[in-house]
Parts: C-alpha cells; sequence; structure tokens
C-alpha cells in the first residue's frame, strides 16, 4: 500500500483484517485512509482513487480499501470493535478495544 497510497495522500493508514488474529488462515487485510486533517482537494482525490482502483487493489492485495472523512463513519474506531462472539470466545468484555496499526 505504500506505493499506492503514500506517493498521493501522505496521510495516517490504519490496518486490519484476520491477519492480525489468531486466524490461522488469515485471508484479507483492512485499509483505512485517514483524511480527518486532509484539506477538502485530497479528500475528493481519495474517493475518486478508491472508485477508480479499490477492485484492482482488492484483487491484487486482498485489501478492503476505507477512507474516513470528517462527519462520517470512524473507520478506524469500527475496526477496534472486537465484538460479542469474540469477546466471549476470548474472555473479554464485548466493549475491550482490540488494537490495530496505525502507519503516519
Amino acid at each position: 500500500m505504500d506505493s499506492e497510497l503514500k506517493p498521493h495522500f501522505p496521510y495516517p493508514i490504519f490496518f486490519d483484517g484476520s491477519f492480525v488474529t489468531d486466524k490461522e488462515l488469515p485471508d484479507d487485510t483492512d485499509v483505512v485512509l485517514d483524511l480527518s486533517n486532509a484539506p477538502d482537494d485530497r479528500k475528493w482525490q481519495a474517493l475518486i482513487f478508491m472508485q477508480t482502483h479499490q477492485e484492482r487493489i482488492m484483487q491484487m492485495y486482498r485489501v478492503h480499501f476505507w477512507i474516513n472523512l470528517p462527519g462520517n463513519n470512524d473507520f478506524a474506531a469500527f475496526f477496534q470493535y472486537v465484538g460479542v462472539k469474540t469477546a466471549s470466545a476470548k474472555g473479554l468484555d464485548p466493549q475491550h478495544l482490540k488494537g490495530i496499526l496505525k502507519v503516519a
């Protein structure tokens, strides 16, 4: 993702997906480009980039690509949610937040 995103969008990127779990055969990665503090023209460019390249990125890298924009869903927070089923299996409180990777 470094070669795909950083040259155009030098903003924080969050990584999650089954590869950061104890899943025996992880199959995908979730990537969130955080444009919360980006100027409006960069936000627009990122939306166009996602629409244009999302399918190719998924096929090449097995990556689901998301963008954080102010006033919309916070995907980085969403991917920290453990969930009731996983929390129960691991003996955690369902409100427990898991760590995700941030590359700034």
